[in-house]
């Protein structure tokens, strides 16, 4: 099957199996024996390599841009503040942030298109550090532990 799959290829211009788009070079040198396999391991190597280059949006190598959100209670006391890499919605709230309120609670973005992830925590450790130097309990403050 493998010779009559590699002229498939150089006739067709498409791999048998995966149906990807082969150039015409590849195809023409697929017809000696182990070249083609030499191809799909490349391109397995190079999807694995791809893979490896993305970076989680919550990692701190992170360059998407975040926003610094601030969470308060229905009596003005602030519960939290956050970090997030999602878009903005439409009306200039955070969906982050909407997705954390408990009833009465309101959410307010403190600074929007932060340059990455690294510089929003520090900007999140700084804004908890201050707030709870100034004595806010923030209750619902995970991290950053200051």
């Amino acid at each position: 099957m493998g010779v009559a799959a590699d002229f498939y290829t150089l006739f067709s211009g498409k791999d048998l199996f995966t149906g990807e788009h082969v150039p015409f070079g590849w195809a023409v040198l697929g017809i000696i024996p182990g070249v083609s396999e030499a191809r799909k391991g490349a391109n397995a190597v190079g999807a694995v390599a791809d893979a490896a280059k993305k970076v989680h949006g919550n990692s701190k190598a992170s360059t998407i841009e975040q926003h610094l959100y601030m969470i308060q209670d229905a009596d003005g006391n602030i519960k939290k503040i956050g970090v997030s890499g999602q878009k903005l919605n439409q009306n200039g709230t955070s969906p982050r942030a909407n997705s954390q309120l408990k009833s009465g609670d309101s959410a307010t973005i403190l600074e929007s298109s932060i340059p990455g992830r690294a510089n929003a925590l520090q900007k999140e450790g700084q804004a908890v550090e201050g707030l709870r130097k100034a004595g806010h309990e923030l209750p619902d403050q995970i991290r950053p532990k200051i």
